[in-house]
């Protein structure tokens, strides 16, 4: 590239793309607030500001405006101080049990018979009566 075109486009700031939709954004966020569809708000926007746009184009504007909200949001959250998680607590022991006593405490829950939850009743069909659910207890 020749160095008088290089120093004429380094020169000139960057612009960033605009859409038609931008004058009307605030418009098209009150309005899907309120529930009206894309195709709505396209009607509205040809018959009450004469800008002619299809449902598409306003779903994708819509997008763009959340990403960018979304973005400047997510920037001022990393800017902020972060709060430092609490120490966790000691696990408090019980110093009244020596290794024996818990041993012997141990082995007296081992001989206590398991507590069994008792079985499902199975589904019975009887041709003669309605069918009725399960009562829960």
């Amino acid at each position: 590239m020749d160095d008088k075109i290089r120093t004429i486009l380094e020169s000139i700031p960057k612009t960033r793309q605009r859409s038609k939709l931008e004058p009307y954004t605030e418009l098209i966020e009150q309005l899907r607030r309120r529930g009206h569809t894309y195709r709505e708000i396209a009607g509205i926007l040809v018959e009450k500001c004469e800008l002619v746009v299809v449902s598409s184009t306003i779903v994708r504007f819509v997008a763009a405006c959340l990403k960018e909200k979304r973005k400047h949001s997510n920037h001022h959250e990393t800017r902020k101080t972060r709060s430092v998680a609490p120490a966790k607590k000691a696990v408090n022991i019980n110093p009244t049990f020596t290794g024996d006593d818990l041993r012997k405490r141990i082995e007296s829950l081992k001989q206590q018979p398991a507590k069994t939850a008792q079985a499902p009743k199975p589904f019975e069909y009887d041709p003669d009566q309605p069918l009725q659910l399960p009562r829960k207890k």
